[in-house]
């Protein structure tokens, strides 16, 4: 295994998505000649099929990405706009079979600050290109092992790449895999269980529909009561909002 232990850096994050990404960015705009290194086992060069399908923002999100990340007019030129949430409930609970049995409530014009219909893959793709221009470095490769010291001493990341093994030190560390809970599993600091989670039961799952219309589903919660979400025709994306 190559150790890398002559270019420590001042922090690591492990996960370039878009959690990744934007913490990169964060840093370095705030703090010059950081040194950071970013490593995920996606290439650079990310397709469509990546699996994301998109992000619709609410106008917080716009706002961190605007202005404390300065992409406004980078967001401006290569995501389109939106105009809010929308917002659907039920005329009659027990009446709920068509769109005509709902109320809605939507903005008729652009808010005084915009929310953004993100095209995930682009995004993450154009703003690690972004990072590595602005000195981060790119580690296309997985994480295997960390090893977390105490106090002031240097952690150490060990990463799996296409053709060799190497060793990353760092003074901090960043998890943001996701799902895979790289310091949580490391630490025994995790819990799946729902009694630990006080009471939260409730999840979302995205989907993609292709060459459609219109197309709503209806979500009928222990209460009865029903969320309707609609979507544009041709291709659209639908959150399905899990209960239980």
């Amino acid at each position: 295994m190559k150790n890398m232990s002559n270019r420590p850096y001042d922090v690591i994050i492990m996960g370039a998505g878009l959690a990744g990404l934007c913490q990169a960015r964060h840093l370095m705009l705030k703090i010059p000649n950081i040194r950071i290194a970013m490593i995920d086992p996606r290439p650079e060069n990310r397709t469509e099929k990546d699996l994301k399908l998109g992000e619709s923002t609410v106008e917080v999100a716009t706002l961190f990405f605007g202005k404390d990340l300065g992409l406004y007019e980078y967001l401006i030129e290569n995501h389109p706009p939106k105009y809010g949430l929308n917002f659907h409930w039920p005329k009659r609970n027990e009446r709920t079979k068509t769109i005509d049995d709902y109320f809605h409530i939507w903005a008729n014009r652009q808010p005084d600050l915009a929310s953004t219909q993100l095209n995930r893959p682009k995004f993450e793709r154009d703003l690690l290109k972004m990072n590595r221009e602005m000195g981060a470095d790119f580690y296309n490769g997985r994480v295997v092992d960390i090893d977390l010291t105490p106090n002031d001493q240097l952690h150490t990341v060990k990463v799996k790449l296409p053709n060799e093994s190497i060793e990353l030190q760092g003074k901090h560390l960043v998890d943001a895999a996701g799902r895979r809970f790289l310091i949580g599993k490391k630490t025994n600091n995790i819990s799946f269980d729902s009694k630990d989670l006080y009471g939260v039961n409730t999840g979302s799952a995205w989907v993609r529909v292709m060459l459609i219309e219109q197309f709503f589903i209806l979500v009928t919660t222990p209460q009865e009561q029903a969320v309707v979400i609609t979507t544009p025709p041709i291709t659209g994306l639908v959150k399905v909002i899990g209960y239980g």
